[in-house]
């Protein structure tokens, strides 16, 4: 499917709302790779968000990517915000899944934030392998 086809597809048009993942999988900037591991293995998830320091918000993504790249080193002495290899995208969630592909295809990111302005706590999240669950299998 092409770059545009994805746009026009039918579900193109349905609000990131209606496809996000519920809550946010988040971590202190200062917790160990140890916890990092544990959180992704716990909730059998890809990525966490790593959050800054007295409420300054979401600072990045550790992806399970990450992890691998460091696991020869310690994880009690490895903080989460040194492993951070995704920055922090946002979207509405009155937004389309259109939107969301734009976002995506630019490239660096494959979480989404949900959240009706980037300062508001997040709502959920949408990657793209949700995106493309509803384009490809229709859920």
């Amino acid at each position: 499917m092409s770059h545009s086809a994805l746009l026009t597809h039918p579900r193109s048009q349905t609000s990131i709302g209606e496809v996000m993942r519920s809550g946010v999988i988040s971590i202190p900037q200062d917790a160990s790779l140890r916890r990092v591991a544990d959180a992704m293995a716990t909730h059998r998830i890809h990525a966490v968000l790593v959050m800054g320091r007295d409420g300054a918000g979401p600072i990045g993504w550790v992806t399970g990517r990450s992890l691998l790249e460091r696991a020869a080193r310690d994880p009690e002495l490895t903080f989460a915000r040194d492993a951070i290899d995704e920055p922090p995208a946002f979207i509405s969630p009155g937004a389309s899944v259109a939107s969301a592909v734009e976002q995506l295809l630019a490239g660096g990111t494959t979480h989404l934030i949900v959240s009706i302005r980037p300062q508001d706590p997040p709502e959920g999240v949408v990657t793209a392998l949700d995106i493309v669950a509803l384009l490809f299998d229709g859920r």
